[in-house]
């Protein structure tokens, strides 16, 4: 329902744009300190990406941080400062449905992501305030001083101007925008596939751009997974299912069976260095040891197990089975990549893992074991992005700056808008989300303490 249909008068103390987990996150817990929010969403219905993950997490320990998350530390710093905060947040709303659990390489809970994201809807309501859907944000308002005091939103057809304090760029990212992803990350990241909302094009970023501020950095990471192919990630449900988590424990090659990446570093980095090789497409390789022990078993609490290999075989993947590395050389050549290279890279790479590990070019630095127990496993791998890491040039209170790294006065950056937290890296995107979230909350002036004073946030 929109604005025009709602609203007598478009006053507020902040806009959000965004209603994913980042903009219903700060909306949710502005309301809750007592202000009168409108959260504005291009699509008709909330969630965003976010109601595609299941898992609040992030990694709190500094030295293990800095080896999976690559990103801006002061901005990575806000991601671990606010986690027990979030925690506390979902804790106390019965939003958590697990104990403590080890997530990849860090801790967390499986998380009632959508039952949150509608409970931050009734508290914007509760608050007087109001969640537009199917609107767009055409621009943002500045005054005489240069500072956002609102937005112009086009609604139903009828441009209404709208005003507030403090304005909040929450919209997730421009993974599903191609044209921005072959200029921002590579030109093969034009047709990688969408493993994500259709709605993040960019919009935030744009906003952002056009009110003075900068993108953080030229950052070409994003946060994905190897999937099967080819593949037509057309439901959502087969995110997940076409999946390679496995990815860190096999053996990656390019079309010309080469590895090129430490497969061990994870597969979330795995897709990002696929998507820089030719054709932006490899095959992925593994052993019956880890068929057995990570593949067939659940990778995290909860997860359904399914053999992947079957599972893509299904949906019209190239892959398959079969008994020796002579066997393995014939299937990986039909599918027009260099089969020879790949055996002989295998055998190269068993050598030195057992007698020179430190020879390794590419290294592999977490999982050192051979990959010689048979049966084999190949699958076509190709990458899928979730959300972009590179975004607007933020700083640690969330403030959007300009090319000089000087605040914009009144605009604020959540989620994926902002750049650089993580790069090839990663550490939790939903903690990400909600990180930014509460930090742009607090430096707009309201700390939520269930109705109390509004503190400003130094």
């Amino acid at each position: 329902m929109g604005l025009n249909q709602q609203m007598n008068k478009l006053e507020f103390d902040m806009i959000v744009i965004g209603a994913g987990m980042a903009g219903l996150s700060a909306a949710g817990r502005a309301a809750e300190a007592g202000a009168k929010v409108l959260v504005a969403e291009k699509q008709t219905e909330i969630g965003g990406s976010a109601q595609y993950a299941g898992f609040l997490w992030t990694v709190l320990d500094d030295r293990v941080r800095r080896g999976w998350d690559d990103g801006d530390p002061d901005l990575g710093q806000v991601v671990k400062d606010n986690f027990a905060e979030g925690v506390n947040w979902m804790r106390e709303r019965d939003m958590l449905l697990s104990k403590p659990t080890k997530v990849l390489h860090g801790n967390g809970y499986q998380f009632n992501v959508t039952g949150h994201m509608q409970d931050c809807v009734k508290l914007v309501r509760k608050a007087s305030g109001h969640v537009a859907l199917g609107v767009e944000v055409k621009k943002l308002l500045k005054n005489l001083d240069g500072k956002v005091e609102g937005a112009l939103i086009l609604d139903d057809g009828e441009m209404m101007e709208v005003k507030a304090d403090s304005v909040i760029l929450a919209t997730g990212g421009f993974q599903a925008n191609p044209d921005l992803r072959a200029e921002r990350i590579h030109s093969n990241a034009r047709s990688i596939p969408l493993r994500s909302n259709t709605g993040s094009t960019g919009d935030g970023i744009r906003l952002g751009l056009e009110t003075g501020g900068a993108w953080a950095s030229e950052n070409t990471g994003f946060y994905g997974h190897l999937v099967s192919s080819p593949t037509d990630l057309d439901h959502p449900s087969l995110f997940t299912r076409l999946s390679q988590y496995h990815s860190d424990y096999s053996l990656l090659f390019n079309e010309n069976g080469e590895r090129f990446t430490d497969e061990s570093q994870g597969d979330f980095r795995n897709s990002n260095e696929l998507t820089f090789q030719p054709n932006a497409r490899g095959v992925l390789v593994w052993d019956d040891h880890v068929q057995q022990e990570h593949v067939l078993k659940a990778f995290v609490l909860g997860a359904d197990t399914e053999d992947r290999l079957e599972v893509a075989l299904q949906h019209g993947a190239y892959g398959d089975k079969v008994s020796d590395l002579e066997k393995l050389k014939n299937v990986i050549s039909k599918w027009n990549m260099d089969g020879e290279k790949v055996v002989q890279s295998i055998n190269e790479y068993n050598h030195a893992i057992q007698k020179c590990p430190e020879k390794l070019d590419p290294p592999r630095i977490y999982d050192q074991r051979p990959l010689n127990q048979p049966p084999y496993y190949a699958l076509v791998v190709e990458p899928a992005i979730s959300f972009t890491h590179g975004g607007l040039l933020v700083d640690n209170k969330s403030r959007a700056l300009n090319e000089k790294g000087e605040p914009i006065p009144g605009l604020l950056v959540a989620g994926a808008d902002v750049g650089n937290v993580f790069n090839r890296g990663y550490a939790g995107g939903l903690a990400l989300s909600l990180g930014f979230a509460l930090r742009a909350v607090r430096t707009a002036g309201w700390t939520s303490n269930k109705g109390g004073d509004v503190e400003l946030y130094q």
